[in-house]
């Protein structure tokens, strides 16, 4: 098995049962702050990354969990919505950086839907890659 893969399960063995169920109520908080936005709304359009894309032979810096105090760290934004699984999310690309370092590197967003709404995530989705292109 791949090593970081046996990591991930280790450290899943270690999460207690509290802890397991403080997730839950973070997750269920989640979804109560964003459901008022999706009822007003079809869709929340969003960035898909924080930063640009590291180049393909570097690796990713190592996350380190810092509290909740400290804010997202990751430099995906994509992980939040995760948590909200009955909300259906799409990331489509939507331009390409001018950056010199970063140029021509695909620019994602997303598309975070109401539950059951594929066809409305979907539909925005395919709007997007008409109106931006390859």
């Amino acid at each position: 098995m791949d090593p970081q893969v046996v990591t991930l399960i280790e450290m899943g063995r270690q999460v207690s049962a509290p802890n397991y169920k403080r997730v839950e109520l973070v997750r269920t908080d989640m979804w109560r702050r964003l459901r008022p936005i999706l009822a007003a709304h079809d869709a929340l359009i969003c960035p898909t990354m924080a930063q640009p894309p590291h180049p393909a032979a570097k690796a990713d810096p190592p996350f380190v969990h810092r509290g909740p105090a400290d804010g997202y760290q990751a430099s995906d934004m994509t992980g939040v919505f995760n948590m909200v699984s009955p909300c259906p999310v799409v990331s489509v690309p939507c331009g390409r950086h001018t950056r010199a370092i970063d140029a021509g590197l695909p620019i994602g967003l997303q598309v975070v839907g109401r539950r059951w709404r594929e066809d409305t995530v979907l539909r925005i989705a395919r709007a997007v890659e008409l109106t931006t292109g390859p």
